[in-house]
């Protein structure tokens, strides 16, 4: 009784040294981003070539004209001298995550080739790092639904206020956590 109760701590160990690691501060590639927020669970961020606008949908095909897009993403220790380069599924380059920052203002995030520099995994999550702070201030804000299903825009909250019709989400590399 006594050996086996000694015996099941030691078998752990080895088990949990199997478990892999996440670098918090390693960086990204060929990744695709997962929002997750209420009534958003793992549905990818998708592109929109017409508008360079990012969306959060269950699929590409739920908003006509946009397409997967996959991501390198620096290490937050390069964030603020390495821009994002996201990349079409046909290979296309088509720039960097792109946000205006300033105060008070609630904007789309967009892919311009002018990218942002800043932006940077921690972990598995996508935040911005200005060399002082870090944050993640996207929000997702619904723009269509129809036959159950919803489209997001994703937008920048610079003052992270509430907004109606938009809910807070967090940006990761893995589809489900």
């Amino acid at each position: 009784m006594y050996w086996t109760s000694l015996l099941y701590p030691l078998l752990a160990v080895p088990a949990c040294q199997a478990l892999p690691s996440v670098d918090k501060r390693g960086a990204a590639t060929d990744a695709t981003l997962y929002a997750y927020g209420t009534n958003i669970s793992a549905f990818p961020v998708v592109y929109d070539a017409a508008t360079t606008a990012l969306y959060v949908a269950q699929t590409n095909q739920t908003l006509s004209g946009s397409v997967s897009i996959t991501w390198d993403i620096p290490s937050i220790t390069k964030a603020t001298t390495t821009s994002t380069v996201g990349t079409l599924t046909n290979g296309t380059e088509v720039g960097g995550i792109w946000i205006d920052a300033s105060d008070d203002l609630f904007d789309a995030v967009l892919v311009q080739s002018n990218s942002t520099l800043g932006f940077a995994i921690y972990g598995r999550q996508l935040v911005y790092y200005d060399g002082t702070s870090v944050e993640s201030e996207f929000w997702a804000k619904e723009v269509y639904q129809a036959d159950g299903t919803t489209v997001w825009a994703l937008h920048w909250n610079s003052n992270n206020e509430d907004r109606t019709g938009a809910v807070p989400v967090v940006l990761k590399t893995v589809a489900s956590s």
